[in-house]
């Protein structure tokens, strides 16, 4: 009597252990699945983006050049949260800024803050501007 329950009993650990083997199995493979359908939507997602990046980057040269500044350095510098927030920062470097006064210089940033890079529903990022000589 005592063997067949003995029996019985390593028979439910068994098949216990074994569910519970085959339960944490399917999430991990469900977990992998989410992990990278995630990762392959933040590539989509920054390839979009940095096309934006790019046609920015485009009209800051434009702008530039009307301002016989077009050997200038750009740099654009995009920032991320966690929750998927962006903003930026266009660093500008060019001698000819030394010989810009203060209304010139405050010009030029007017003219480049009219520029904007826009999420997919049309909002535009922040962006800061710095001018360096």
């Amino acid at each position: 009597m005592k063997e067949e329950q003995l029996k019985k009993i390593k028979q439910v650990c068994g098949t216990v252990f074994i569910t519970v083997m085959l339960i944490l199995t399917i999430f991990m493979v469900w977990s992998m699945k989410a992990e990278s359908r995630t990762q392959a939507a933040m590539l989509f997602d920054n390839s979009m983006y940095e096309e934006k990046e790019a046609v920015y980057r485009q009209e800051v040269s434009s702008v530039l050049a009307g301002y016989h500044c077009s050997r200038s350095g750009v740099m654009l510098t995009r920032e991320l949260d966690l929750y998927g927030g962006r903003w930026y920062r266009l660093q500008i470097h060019d001698s000819r800024f030394a010989l810009m006064d203060e209304a010139q210089k405050d010009e030029l940033i007017l003219s480049l803050e009219k520029l904007q890079i826009q999420d997919y529903e049309g909002e535009a990022f922040s962006v800061e501007i710095i001018l360096t000589e």
